[in-house]
């Protein structure tokens, strides 16, 4: 099942992104689909670069979405975090698109609505942290992520 959702119903796209952040996102979306197919990602993401996302976010993950995930990036505020943080674009870039990924996960297999928000937050923060300082093990964060979550390994999906 497809949706029709369309960001600019929620927010304000940002048409002319900074450069290296849309050039690291254009290289995540070409290398990302083995994360997404683990994640039991069935179509390709969608992602939007709006201005001010609510509460300090860098990004978000548009609920409701799960059959074909839209993420939506605040490009400006990744690049900030980024110098704020003192951490390479890259880093800021990838691990926010992590963690993202975690929530659309959390919803696909249905634990959003059972769990506190900063629990959420918490379990997909550790999937994202996990995933890019470990070399990309992508299966070992995911492991670890339905773990905490309480899915048995025979309902994993991926």
């Amino acid at each position: 099942m497809s949706h029709d959702y369309d960001p600019e119903w929620n927010y304000v796209l940002d048409r002319r992104p900074p450069p290296a952040v849309k050039k690291l996102v254009d290289q995540a979306k070409r290398e990302h689909g083995p994360i997404w197919k683990a994640l039991g990602f069935t179509k390709k993401p969608k992602f939007a670069y709006v201005r001010d996302l609510s509460e300090g976010h860098l990004a978000r993950y548009v609920g409701g979405t799960e059959s074909e995930p839209v993420f939506v990036l605040d490009a400006r505020a990744i690049a900030r975090a980024a110098q704020d943080n003192r951490v390479d674009l890259q880093t800021a870039v990838w691990s926010t698109l992590l963690h993202e990924y975690g929530h659309a996960y959390v919803e696909s297999v249905g634990l959003h609505d059972d769990l506190n928000p900063d629990d959420e937050e918490e379990i997909v923060e550790k999937f994202a942290h996990t995933a890019w300082e470990d070399d990309w093990r992508v299966t070992y964060a995911l492991s670890e992520l339905n773990e905490r979550l309480g899915i048995p390994l025979d309902q994993v999906v991926g």
